[in-house]
């Protein structure tokens, strides 16, 4: 009845219930992201280029590295590596990332440590199996490399 009475006034059909139209409508950013609103600010910043997220983090061993690195982004492309959106983290050393047998723990610590270099809090969550205890001890002793 509706339907007929729009067609009489109208000279137009509506369309069926429920339709909004013919087009289809992507949400940019997705739904799901904006149940996170750093993801999603993150998302909306990106389309006017205003990220300070890097969108690449290169990881050398050393001070060498860096250089060298550093002076071939200034001679072959002309800038500096932040402007091209990346981001140098230096290990000082493999074993600073990576531990040995005694120092286990090593990775997840310099994890931890990058992310608060980012102004990141970062929590490690364990439970009381395995090694958790000596994380827990490891984790009071290590230093900074920030």
């Amino acid at each position: 009845m509706i339907r007929s009475l729009y067609r009489d006034l109208y000279d137009q059909e509506l369309p069926p219930p429920n339709e909004v139209g013919r087009t289809i409508i992507t949400h940019m950013p997705e739904l799901e992201v904006r149940k996170d609103t750093r993801r999603y600010l993150e998302f909306v910043v990106n389309r006017y280029g205003l990220n300070p997220q890097p969108k690449l983090v290169l990881i050398v061993e050393g001070e060498t590295e860096e250089i060298v690195v550093n002076r071939i982004f200034e001679e072959v492309f002309g800038a500096s590596l932040g402007k091209h959106w990346i981001e140098m983290l230096v290990l000082h050393g493999v074993d600073n990332a990576t531990g040995s047998k005694q120092d286990m723990f090593r990775a997840i610590l310099r994890l931890v440590d990058y992310l608060h270099h980012h102004q990141t809090l970062a929590y490690l969550i364990l439970d009381n199996e395995n090694y958790a205890d000596k994380l827990k001890k490891e984790a009071r002793s290590a230093r900074s490399i920030h």
